[in-house]
């Protein structure tokens, strides 16, 4: 059985929603604490239930940042999604900066759901998104 989930925790304290994003399985995990990008939450969001998504979206760019969140949707097999999250923290204080490439492979249900969870929260953002299966 696989476990995978996808959580973003707003720092309720931060009315610009602060947040703390998770995402991972039973093989690899990977946080972050940032304000999450909305313009690219939504566009995932409509990548999820794009029947016609051909190639990844939104489309990658310069990873010329030293600490960031990145999360696009690709196509898969037979209708299925996968949710990519790219996450990397070059300047960490210890030295020991990571980064981290993560992607769930979604069935056409699971984008769906996941896509409705996405854009209800993007409305309110005064709770925990928690997708996990």
């Amino acid at each position: 059985m696989k476990c995978r989930y996808f959580i973003i925790e707003p720092a309720f304290s931060d009315p610009d929603t602060f947040c703390r994003v998770t995402i991972g399985g039973e093989r690899v995990r990977a946080s972050i604490q940032i304000y999450p990008d909305e313009g690219m939450l939504y566009e995932v969001a409509a990548a999820l239930i794009d029947p016609d998504l051909a190639a990844e979206m939104p489309s990658p760019y310069a990873e010329d940042w030293e600490f960031h969140l990145q999360l696009s949707v690709l196509p898969g097999r037979e209708g299925q999604k996968v949710l990519r999250a790219r996450i990397w923290h070059d300047y960490e204080e210890d030295g020991t900066p990571y980064r981290a490439d993560i992607r769930l492979q979604l069935t056409p249900k699971e984008a769906t759901e996941l896509s409705q969870e996405l854009t209800s929260w993007l409305k309110r953002k005064d709770y925990t998104l928690c997708w996990k299966d």
